[in-house]
């Protein structure tokens, strides 16, 4: 993680406000991610966008240093955690299903946002 992170006082607590797209209550054990769209850029490149593989990849291992790093109780996902109606690839899923044995005990939470309707 890096040490660039801000931290501000909000309604008298303190928050950081992390370079890695994410927000940490040190207090509450908490971190806030949004707009995670998983499964973008597989239905970008169905619909013929050439864009990069492992993205999915990394947003994961992204997340597990923070939740490792951070000791990380509970992770709440502020909307969109999915891309709409797209539909994870067979290895998308997987990646998601070992992700999620990896964080036994932190408990997530989704706000849903307009993408997660579907």
């Amino acid at each position: 993680m890096s040490t660039a992170a801000c931290q501000i006082d909000y309604g008298g607590e303190a928050l950081r406000l992390l370079p890695e797209r994410a927000v940490h209550w040190p207090r509450g054990g908490v971190l806030f991610v949004a707009d995670l769209h998983w499964g973008k850029h597989a239905e970008f490149r169905r619909s013929g966008i050439p864009v990069p593989e492992g993205e999915l990849a990394q947003e994961l291992d992204r997340l597990q240093s923070l939740l490792e790093e951070l000791r990380i109780q509970r992770l709440i996902v502020l909307g969109d955690l999915l891309n709409s109606d797209a539909v994870l690839t067979d290895a998308e899923q997987q990646q998601i299903v070992a992700w999620s044995a990896r964080t036994r005990g932190v408990s997530v939470q989704l706000v849903r946002g307009n993408h997660d309707r579907h």
